[in-house]
């Protein structure tokens, strides 16, 4: 079994010398880090030693088992939960319940704290 190599690509298209043109022509890496924006070999290995930040959102949930959705409707619904509308404060889930609820009294309305990763 092959070990997999993670070390930064040094070559001249990421790190050009004076005077020289930048240009990235070759596959020479796997790509640039989306955290700390130098380029890899082994991109994906690489990206694991990163720790996962984490921020706190909320989401709406109005009747059981149908979350609030960023869409038309009245208000927009869904049934999965990955597609729920993403709130950043809890205030803005409390309002969005308020506006649904000029819809339908959804009486069973609540708000969830989620964690979102930060990329």
């Amino acid at each position: 079994m092959r070990e997999t190599l993670v070390e930064e690509c040094d070559c001249d298209c990421h790190h050009p010398k004076k005077g020289s043109v930048s240009m990235h022509c070759f596959p020479c890496c796997d790509g640039q880090c989306r955290v700390c924006g130098k380029w890899w070999i082994g991109l994906a290995e690489h990206e694991k030693t990163h720790e996962v930040q984490k921020s706190t959102g909320y989401i709406v949930e109005l009747e059981p088992g149908v979350w609030h959705a960023d869409w038309s409707g009245d208000p927009g619904r869904t049934t999965k939960k990955e597609f729920a509308k993403v709130y950043r404060t809890e205030s803005s889930a409390s309002l969005a319940i308020k506006v649904a609820r000029r819809f339908k009294s959804f009486v069973s309305a609540k708000i969830e704290q989620i964690e979102i990763p930060i990329i």
